[in-house]
C-alpha cells in the first residue's frame, strides 16, 4: 500500500526533500502577502461610486505618488477633513530617485517635475487662481498660500496646488476642457520639494472655495495610493 508520505518522498534524497519543504514554505508566504495585500486594498478603497474621476494631470514621463491612500501611515493628509483624500504626485529620473542624484538639493532644476506642464483633469469653470507667490528653496517651506488653481465640476472643487510662479495660463471664470494645459508645477506654498497636490472638495462655504468636505478621486478609474508608479497616465505599478 502506498501511504501519502510514501508518495511525496519515496527514491528522494535529503536535500530535495529540503529544497521541497523550503519551497513550500515560500508558496505559503506568498500566498499569505496575496492575502494580506488584498485585505489591505479591500479595507482601503472607498466605493467606486463616492468618488470624482479625473483625468491624470501630467504627461511624459515616470510618476510617483508620494502621498496617498486611506490611512495616515500612507497619506499625510488623510488626518485632515478638507484634505482626506489628497494625493501628491512627483516625477522620477530615469534611474528612479525623485531628484538628480548627482543634483545641487537646493536647486529646484533638479528636480524632474519642476516645470513640467500640468493639464486639466477635469472639464470645468476656472473658480479661483492664485499666482505671484514664490517657489520655495527644496528642503525649506514656504507659507500656506499657493499659487493654486480651481475648478468647479459637477459640484465639486477640484484643486492643483504648488504651481509655478507666473506659469498660469487660465484666469477666474475661463471653461477649460480636459487636458488643456493650465499650469506649470512648481514648489509654492507649503511645500518642501516640487510636486503637484491634488484634491477635490464637496463644496461648503460660497465664500472660501478652498474649504469643505473632501471627497475620494480617482485617477482614469484608479485609486491611487503611495508608492503607485505610472508612466504617461497609466498605473504600471502598485
Amino acid at each position: 500500500m502506498v501511504t501519502l508520505r510514501s508518495f511525496k518522498f519515496n527514491g528522494l534524497n535529503r536535500k530535495t526533500r529540503i529544497f521541497l519543504s523550503l519551497y513550500g514554505l515560500l508558496a505559503i508566504y506568498q500566498v499569505f502577502i496575496c492575502i494580506l495585500f488584498s485585505i489591505s486594498y479591500i479595507t482601503s478603497t472607498p466605493k467606486h461610486e463616492d468618488a470624482v474621476d479625473l483625468a491624470f494631470p501630467l504627461k511624459g514621463g515616470a510618476y510617483e505618488v508620494v502621498n496617498g491612500g486611506m490611512s495616515s501611515s500612507m497619506n499625510y493628509h488623510f488626518s485632515h477633513r478638507t484634505l482626506k483624500y489628497a494625493v501628491d504626485i512627483t516625477k522620477l529620473t530615469p534611474l528612479g530617485s525623485r531628484k538628480g542624484i548627482f543634483d545641487n538639493p537646493e536647486s529646484l532644476k533638479s528636480y524632474p517635475i519642476y516645470n513640467d506642464s500640468v493639464y486639466s483633469p477635469v472639464e470645468g469653470r476656472i473658480i479661483e487662481v492664485v499666482d505671484g507667490v514664490e517657489d520655495n528653496v527644496p528642503n525649506s517651506l514656504g507659507r500656506s498660500t499657493t499659487n493654486m488653481i480651481i475648478i468647479k465640476h459637477q459640484g465639486y472643487n477640484i484643486l492643483l496646488l504648488h504651481l509655478k510662479k507666473n506659469s498660469l495660463l487660465v484666469k477666474k471664470n475661463d471653461f477649460v476642457k480636459v487636458g488643456q494645459e493650465i499650469a506649470k508645477v512648481g514648489n509654492s506654498g507649503y511645500s518642501s520639494e516640487p510636486h503637484l497636490h491634488v484634491h477635490a472638495i464637496k463644496h461648503d462655504n460660497m465664500r472660501d472655495y478652498f474649504n469643505g468636505t473632501s471627497v475620494p478621486i480617482t485617477f482614469n478609474g484608479n485609486y491611487l495610493k503611495r508608492n503607485d508608479l505610472l508612466f504617461n497616465q497609466t498605473l504600471i505599478f502598485r
